[in-house]
């Protein structure tokens, strides 16, 4: 049960880490850091509704799931916007790339190599 909330968070963990490459900077490059605080306030909004809706029907499963759909509208509202401030292309097609690799590999670790004796050095060796 743990493993799969983990993979969950990790996927939370890396559309965060996309949203800092793709608009983050450039809302402190345009210095419009009041426009980045409502949409953050508006993505937290819509992580405490989701959070209402999906913990009392399942549980912290769907606390997990509430914080992965608040970062992806999160993620999609500071690209959108950031186009209006410092704008700066970004190749989506590596990125997407980088993306489903890494759910790939947290996926193969989590259902296939974990709990192996070669899980420490697959691990290393990945890392």
């Amino acid at each position: 049960m743990k493993s799969k909330i983990k993979s969950v968070i990790v996927l939370s963990n890396v559309l965060s880490s996309i949203m800092g490459i793709s608009s983050n900077l450039y809302y402190q490059q345009s210095k419009r850091s009041k426009f980045q605080l409502v949409v953050v306030i508006c993505a937290a909004f819509v992580n405490l509704t989701f959070n209402y809706l999906l913990v009392p029907v399942y549980g912290i499963y769907g606390a997990a799931y509430s914080t992965v759909l608040s970062m992806v509208l999160l993620t999609i509202m500071h690209y959108q916007f950031s186009k209006q401030c410092y704008f700066i292309e970004i190749h989506w097609d590596k990125l997407i790339c980088w993306f489903f690799l890494s759910i790939a590999t947290v996926l193969i670790f989590q259902f296939w190599i974990e709990g192996t004796n070669y899980s420490l050095i697959l691990k290393i060796l990945v890392v």
